[in-house]
């Protein structure tokens, strides 16, 4: 006899998530964002203490908290406000000198 199988299995977070989407659970999704944020808020402190601080203090005051169902997100930066920040966080190729700045 086979054994009996749940209609809906969660292996991981992710699958969690999708679960929760196809049975249409609006508070417990809910619930899991919340999660998620404050998870994320939690590492915010830690982010803008390692931050490089410059004139203007603009990429340490954009560091922002966000979250899905399935992740927490931490974003720093945008294009209009902060155009610096992919080059602080990854470094940047100089065309000039043919070298590469340190993250």
């Amino acid at each position: 006899m086979a054994k009996p199988r749940a209609l809906i299995e969660a292996g991981g977070i992710r699958t969690l998530a999708r679960s929760l989407r196809i049975l249409e659970d609006k508070e417990l999704s809910d619930e899991m964002r919340a999660a998620s944020k404050a998870a994320a808020e939690k590492i915010v402190p830690y982010a803008k203490e390692k931050v490089p601080v410059g004139a203007t203090g603009r990429l340490k005051a954009s560091i922002k908290a966000d979250a899905t169902r399935s992740r927490a997100i931490i974003k720093a930066g945008t294009p209009g406000r902060v155009p610096y920040a992919l080059a602080v966080h990854r470094g940047r190729y100089i065309k000039s000198t043919g070298q590469r700045t340190k993250a």
